[in-house]
């Protein structure tokens, strides 16, 4: 059971690189430089990459590495999750793992988050949600008016320290505001603080080698709180309700 759900995770994985590759959601997959079509038994995740020792079928070009480790991070991913009692509802967990973690490759290599991505991810996230609401109302939060005031407060909070501070990407902040509408509000204020807290301690790590580093990919880190947090949130939602905060 354990190999299906990392193949399941990589699976995904491999989906998601191919749309912000291709920028379309219903073409076939092709190499990027020869453009030609991928067979399915080309895009067998992991399998196929050690196979074709990394190379294009047709053209012999090299395939970036980080396909491959997308594939095999996402497929540890979706284990974790499987492994974890109690946490989020594991529907809107795997959603968001699925994106998170190529968007930490992309941003990692680039320095920017795509907003087809973007679009997709609240799109899924908010029709995952939508199902559940409807159908199995009783396994999420009910949506109250006081919720939406805060998490409105909150998003504006978002923006006004963008404008303040200009220390991290728009993108970055509209992945925030998007993770805010879908998690619990005890989850995000965690995962918000964790992520600077992860990120402030690799940047001097960084700093320590790199002397002249300007910019830091923030995703990876907000992907690696979102783990953690999903570890302990347990923890944390006990303290947020308890009455300690």
């Amino acid at each position: 059971m354990t190999v299906i759900i990392f193949l399941l995770g990589a699976c995904f994985s491999s989906f998601i690189s191919c749309i912000n590759d291709q920028n379309d959601l219903f073409r076939r997959s092709r190499c990027l430089n020869c453009h030609h079509k991928l067979s399915a038994a080309d895009l067998i995740p992991i399998v196929s990459y050690l196979l074709l020792r990394g190379r294009c079928k047709y053209c012999s070009i090299r395939i970036p590495t980080a396909l491959l480790w997308g594939e095999i991070l996402t497929g540890a991913a979706f284990v974790y999750i499987f492994s974890l009692n109690n946490i989020i509802h594991i529907q809107i967990a795997l959603t968001i793992t699925i994106f998170l973690i190529p968007l930490s490759i992309i941003d990692i290599e680039s320095f920017t988050i795509p907003n087809q991505l973007l679009t997709l991810l609240f799109s899924c996230l908010m029709t995952g949600y939508t199902y559940l609401y409807i159908f199995h109302s009783a396994t999420i939060s009910k949506v109250t008016f006081e919720h939406i005031t805060i998490k409105l407060l909150m998003i504006l909070l978002l923006h006004i320290f963008f404008f303040l501070t200009k220390s991290i990407g728009y993108g970055d902040i509209k992945l925030f505001v998007i993770l805010l509408i879908f998690l619990p509000i005890p989850y995000f204020i965690a995962m918000f603080f964790l992520t600077y807290l992860i990120g402030g301690f690799a940047s001097m790590i960084f700093l320590s080698y790199k002397r002249n580093l300007k910019k830091v990919p923030l995703v990876p880190f907000i992907t690696a709180s979102f783990f953690v947090v999903m570890y302990v949130y347990q923890d944390i939602e006990y303290i947020y309700f308890g009455g300690f905060i």
